[in-house]
């Protein structure tokens, strides 16, 4: 368990880490006053940054299995998955973007939309408010 966690860690703060490298001479800019024209053309940086992330994060993905199954420390965990994705990072890549459509598509279908939400908080309000109304005055249409 704290493997994993120690896992989780390392990983999160390396691909922040990466991320913020690439972003920290646009935020110096900003903080220094520079124009925005140049802040901009540094915040431009922020796309290979992306790419390096992604391009980092599909073979993490499997970090977490290879600790799990093959009982290894922080370091080797790490270059295991790196070496189980070599050669297939695009369908790996495929895989997660597919999986993570699903999850979000199931996500949506079963969680209420915020009007129904809203509808609902408001109704159980007006139940437990002690006006005169009757109860069920809320259902009633003028």
């Amino acid at each position: 368990m704290l493997r994993a966690l120690g896992l989780a860690l390392a990983v999160t703060a390396a691909l922040s880490a990466l991320t913020g490298l690439f972003l920290a001479p646009a935020i110096w800019a900003d903080l220094a006053g520079a124009s925005d024209s140049t802040v901009l053309s540094l915040a431009l940086l922020a796309v290979p940054a992306g790419l390096v992330f992604l391009w980092l994060y599909i073979p993490m993905n499997l970090a977490g299995a290879t600790l799990a199954l093959e009982r290894q420390g922080l370091r080797a965990t790490v270059t295991r998955a790196l070496r189980l994705s070599r050669g297939s990072w695009w369908r790996l890549f495929a895989q997660t973007l597919l999986v993570n459509l699903v999850v979000d598509l199931v996500g949506l279908l079963i969680s209420p939309p915020p009007s129904q939400t809203s509808h609902s908080t408001a109704t159980a309000r007006q139940l437990s408010d002690s006006s005169s109304q009757p109860r069920w005055a809320w259902s009633v249409r003028p």
